[in-house]
Formats: C-alpha cells, sequence, structure tokens
C-alpha cells in the first residue's frame, strides 16, 4: 500500500481497500483536554442512514446521567425520547473517550465505498468539543467498541426495536441473541459457561 501525503493534515492510500483521513491533529494538541467533567458535558452518537434499511439516529449521554434520543429512520421510536443512566457510569465512559486519545483522532475517517451508514462521534468536555465521522468501518477499532458502549449504556436497542431486554445480548452476540434466547428457554442447547 502506498500513501500520499496531500496537506498537513490529509492522507490518501491507494491500494486494495484505498481510503482517506482529514483533519488530523498534530502531535500533543489534544492533550491538554480537562479531566474534571461538568455535567452538561458529553458524548453523543449518530447513525446515518444508507442505501437500504439501516436505522438512522442519534443519542447524546451527558455527565449528568442525562441521555437523549434522536430517531429518523428505520427505528421504533422516531423523534425525540429522554431517560436516566447512573451519572457514574455516564461520567466514566466520557472519561474513557479521553484517556483512550479521542482527541487525537482524525476529524474523517473515509473508505471509497459507496452506500453504508456512517458512525459520527462527538465528545464535549469544558471548552473543547470533537467531532470524529467513521465510514466503512475505517476509523481505529478501539472507537468502533466505544460506540457500541455508547449505545448499549443508553439501551437504544429498545429504541431501534422495541425490546429493551434483549438490547445488550443483541450487540454482544451479533444479532444472534434472539435464537440464543429461544434455544436456552427451549432448554434444548446450552453452549457450556452460558447457562442461564
Amino acid at each position: 500500500m502506498v500513501g500520499l501525503i496531500l496537506a498537513s493534515d490529509t492522507a490518501l492510500f491507494f491500494g486494495t481497500h484505498s481510503y482517506e483521513t482529514t483533519g488530523c491533529p498534530w502531535p500533543f494538541e489534544g492533550e491538554f483536554v480537562s479531566s474534571t467533567l461538568s455535567p452538561g458535558d458529553y458524548v453523543q452518537f449518530e447513525r446515518t442512514a444508507c442505501y437500504g434499511r439501516c436505522p438512522a439516529y442519534s443519542v447524546r449521554i451527558q455527565a449528568d446521567g442525562g441521555v437523549h434520543w434522536q430517531g429518523r429512520k428505520f427505528v421504533a421510536v422516531s423523534g425525540g425520547q429522554d431517560a436516566k443512566v447512573s451519572p457514574v457510569d455516564a461520567a466514566s465512559l466520557i472519561g474513557i473517550f479521553r484517556s483512550r486519545g479521542f482527541w487525537t483522532l482524525c476529524s474523517t475517517y473515509e473508505r471509497y465505498i459507496t452506500d453504508l451508514p456512517a458512525w459520527i462521534t462527538t465528545v464535549r468536555i469544558g471548552s473543547h468539543e470533537k467531532r470524529v465521522l467513521n465510514y466503512a468501518e475505517r476509523a481505529p477499532q478501539w472507537l468502533t467498541d466505544l460506540d457500541l458502549k455508547v449505545d448499549s449504556l443508553a439501551d437504544t436497542h429498545r429504541w431501534r426495536h422495541g425490546d429493551p431486554t434483549v438490547g445488550a445480548l443483541t450487540e454482544s452476540l451479533a444479532g444472534n441473541a434472539r435464537l440464543y434466547l429461544d434455544l436456552v428457554s427451549s432448554r434444548r442447547f446450552v453452549p457450556q459457561g452460558l447457562a442461564p
């Protein structure tokens, strides 16, 4: 794979999987973000529409535990909804974004593929706010993992599918949760170590 630097903050790569990153910060640029959170600091995760039936929504978790859902397309609940989570859990999750180096990420990670949804993550701590667009799973894996933690903590499954009790299992078992629950509830099959 060959890289070509187009500007100080943009890299374009050609090869089997062409992609581009833009808005990359200079070293140490994000290291001065406060570690003290105020109640209005937040992490927001958004999934955009795709060519198909991808759920399109955003969910914001504030450091004080406030959760705001905005359903757009192909979700069970359209429009706004509010909920609460533990402020300790909310602040901890926002802190993980900071400690993992969210401010050192580029602002855009894209592959040259069409018709897929983008994941957009925004974090605000104090007067610092950063937005990262991840198209076609191009950003570092740890960001994807943290985005799924936002979904899990906010229990977006209840608004996406209308079933809050299956939410955590669905994400962790990659869509096989309903089959798992059916099999376990009938006691025909119980994987070792996963007995209810």
